[in-house]
């Protein structure tokens, strides 16, 4: 179901939305939002659980206090940029090639925090299906910052 989608828009709604799980967490949840954003080409629904996936999996590695940021913005070369960067624990560098892959789960990640090793593997395939690509940078002890590019939709005159 693709339809034009604001990013912006939609990063700040999703932020809006998980901010109670945010709170209840003792962690702040904020968005920086570049202006203009173009409008990509896509399935909302999905590109709300490529969010959410994202987001989520912040608020859970990141200990209070801390704080989760998603950052959105327009590049030169016609992509736009989405990062949730966080505060957490990081993830090694031997990890960080494997975590996108299906059911694969950080081994040094403490149990309690440990899924069916699916969600980022859902992301990347999310993410691929809109034309995109999706990589980490982090650093243990320091934090994570997911990136995700997405093609801007071409501008088309209305007549």
């Amino acid at each position: 179901h693709r339809s034009p989608v604001n990013m912006g828009s939609l990063a700040r709604e999703v932020v809006e939305t998980l901010q109670s799980l945010a709170q209840e967490r003792s962690l702040i949840l904020q968005a920086h939002i570049s202006n203009p954003i173009g409008f990509i080409q896509g399935d909302r629904d999905k590109l709300i659980q490529i969010f959410t996936n994202l987001i989520n999996n912040a608020l859970k590695f990141t200990e209070s206090p801390g704080t989760v940021t998603v950052e959105v913005k327009q590049r030169d070369d016609g992509m736009i940029q989405t990062c949730v960067i966080d505060s957490g624990c990081g993830i090694p560098l031997d990890e960080q090639q494997t975590i996108f892959e299906r059911f694969y789960r950080g081994q040094s990640s403490e149990m309690k925090n440990r899924g069916a090793g699916l969600g980022l593997a859902i992301t990347k395939s999310l993410v691929e299906l809109h034309g995109g690509s999706i990589w980490v940078e982090s650093t243990p002890g320091e934090g994570s910052r997911f990136c995700v590019i997405l093609p801007v939709t071409p501008s088309t005159p209305l007549f």
